[in-house]
């Protein structure tokens, strides 16, 4: 079920598979939810994870983990790129096909699955981003960046002391 490599069939209560399992138990999901899940439609032959700055291939998806405000700037400059973007609740991991599948820009909402074994915040989301698109939204950001700046400058200019 993490990341949807595996196809429906392989995670079907009963699979051997213990996260499937424990959340149908504890009710968090139920089995047939599990059909809807977004799988990766051509299977990996390995995955990996590092900092993309020292990344040694061009990823198929780039994960970010950000506060809201970042996920904000990354929807605008996504949008501005005409590039689409979807907003995924649990499970967090079906970010990667939905980017990959799709070539979608993907902002996690988090689940606490997720967060636990991540270890990242309750004040963070996870953005999942085509690599193909990588450029054209890196890009786009500099650009929302930069006017976002201005536009918290000019506001701040406008307010009155001792006004929040």
């Amino acid at each position: 079920m993490t990341h949807g490599v595996r196809g429906h069939e392989e995670v079907m209560p009963g699979c051997g598979c213990a996260d499937v399992d424990a959340l149908i138990a504890m009710g968090r999901i139920r089995p047939e939810d599990l059909t809807s899940l977004p799988s990766v439609r051509r299977r990996p032959s390995s995955i990996a994870y590092g900092p993309l700055e020292d990344f040694p291939v061009e990823p198929d998806v780039v994960l970010i983990v950000t506060e809201a405000r970042g996920a904000q700037m990354v929807f605008e400059a996504a949008r501005r790129a005409g590039l689409p973007v979807e907003v995924q609740g649990m499970p967090t991991c079906a970010g990667i096909p939905i980017a990959l599948n799709n070539g979608s820009v993907v902002i996690g909402l988090g689940c606490s699955t997720s967060r636990l074994r991540a270890s990242y915040g309750d004040h963070e989301l996870v953005v999942f981003v085509p690599g193909r698109a990588l450029e054209r939204l890196v890009s786009s950001l500099e650009d929302v960046v930069i006017a976002d700046r201005a536009l918290v400058e000019a506001e701040l200019g406008n307010r009155n002391p001792g006004v929040r």
